[in-house]
């Protein structure tokens, strides 16, 4: 998300799945003791795609709150392909607060 040009050809503005995805697992990632490790070593991995992971993680925190459009995305493509029922689908304040819970797990 972070670095998105919604006017490039390959924009795919369907990655705003990813937070709704991370909302679900927030439960299952916070219980397990051994999360927080587990993303450094996934960031340290990734590395080689460039940049500093965790500057980065942070910037992608302020885009979500700063970025109205990413709610509008959200509804479209998480409210218009997600299977579960209507209530049990976090809406994007909900899903983007537990996006900001699981990266202070790394702070």
């Amino acid at each position: 998300m972070l670095g998105r040009d919604r006017a490039a050809k390959g924009d795919d503005p369907t990655i705003v799945r990813h937070i709704h995805d991370l909302a679900m697992l927030e439960a299952r990632a916070t219980a397990h003791g051994g999360f927080p490790e587990l993303v450094r070593e996934t960031i340290e991995a990734d590395r080689h795609r460039g940049g500093d992971a965790i500057a980065q993680l942070a910037a992608m925190r302020e885009q979500l709150d700063a970025d109205p459009l990413y709610e509008e995305e959200y509804r479209r493509f998480v409210g218009g392909m997600a299977f579960a029922g209507e209530s049990e689908v976090p809406d994007f304040k909900e899903a983007s607060a537990a996006v900001q819970r699981l990266a202070r797990c790394l702070d």
